[in-house]
């Protein structure tokens, strides 16, 4: 079947909705069928149109709504053609509306929320898109409390599994290091994050190297909160491959389900906080709430990492359990799904 998805921005700009659109693509195609992307053009050096193994990128610029639907109209033959059309959030949705009597085979995956509180524009245009498309995926039990979406399935991500000698072993060393991945944004609780790090010297007399894999308007102060309180934390930037920071940290701190899966799948101990009541419901509400130790502020981060410091059997348990969870998680899982929604 030739299959068209929507995506905000697509390979090799990395982010969540970026993977899983491209893994649940990769699948998809290995199985036979079409895969056409189309997406922002985000840098000038990319092309406009490419193929990455088996799928096939369309670039468009990265302009207003009108100029988009100007742009894609050069591909009305290419909607008529295909079996499934499927956007990856709402704003792709509102590109393609003006060519739904083209085809409206459409179907949506919802991903993530805008903000907190949540606009009630946003509440209205993902109901519109709800109200115009066959079915919906949601990524997380939230956005049915908070956005009133009737989901058709609702999924929380996906791995690559590899061989279980390619994964990390329990081992009993000091967890010592940490690993944060994400933005250096405040939504992100980065900032509660470095305090907790503080905490631990200070306060539990725990010095603990802080790896953080991200980078944002946060950057600066960071750095220098880190250099005044003279605390081991490294800024590396986004990287693309985190197999050398998986390795050397015990603990993980992040909140995106794809970083919590793919942590409890490192075997990792991860810590999650959240600052506002839809992000303790994203947390809380999601099916691996049991493997992850979901935290309020800093002095509650930094007691549990004491604790997991102290406490092996409790930690490698809980470790074990959250790793074979992960295990029943690939990604042919959800591409499954995508296909049900389709009825394919």
């Amino acid at each position: 079947m030739k299959i068209l998805m929507f995506v905000p921005s697509f390979f090799p700009h990395i982010g969540g909705v970026e993977k899983h659109s491209l893994e649940i693509s990769k699948v998809l195609s290995k199985q036979g069928h079409r895969i056409y992307i189309i997406t922002r053009k985000y840098e000038k050096t990319l092309r406009n149109v490419e193929k990455h193994g088996q799928i096939i990128i369309i670039r468009i610029p990265d302009k207003n709504h009108f100029r988009t639907w100007i742009e894609l109209f050069k591909y009305k033959q290419l909607f008529k053609k295909c079996d499934i059309i499927h956007c990856h959030d709402f704003i792709t949705f509102y590109w393609y509306f003006p060519f739904i009597l083209i085809n409206s085979n459409l179907y949506i995956t919802f991903h993530g929320f805008e903000k907190y509180p949540i606009p009630k524009i946003y509440i209205f245009l993902r109901k519109i898109a709800e109200i115009f498309t066959k079915g919906n995926i949601c990524v997380g039990k939230f956005i049915s409390k908070y956005y009133k979406t009737k989901p058709t399935f609702i999924i929380y991500g996906g791995i690559n599994t590899k061989k279980s000698n390619d994964v990390n072993e329990i081992t009993n060393k000091i967890l010592n290091s940490a690993l944060f991945i994400g933005r250096l944004e405040p939504d992100t609780g980065i900032l509660e994050y470095i305090k907790a790090i503080k905490i631990l010297k200070y306060k539990y007399d725990r010095e603990i190297t802080l790896e953080i894999c991200g980078d944002g308007r946060l950057r600066k102060i960071i750095e220098d909160y880190s250099e005044k309180n003279k605390l081991t934390v490294n800024i590396n930037g986004f990287i693309k491959t985190l197999d050398g920071f998986y390795k050397k940290s015990g603990v993980v701190l992040c909140s995106s389900y794809l970083c919590i899966l793919e942590s409890l799948y490192r075997k990792k101990f991860v810590i999650s906080i959240y600052q506002n009541k839809l992000k303790k419901d994203y947390l809380g509400l999601s099916p691996f709430r049991k493997y992850v130790l979901v935290c309020k502020d800093s002095s509650q981060i930094a007691l549990n990492i004491k604790h997991i410091i102290e406490s092996r059997q409790f930690t490698n348990k809980m470790i074990l359990d959250g790793y074979n969870y992960s295990l029943k998680q690939p990604w042919t899982k959800l591409s499954n799904i995508y296909k049900s929604l389709w009825k394919i």
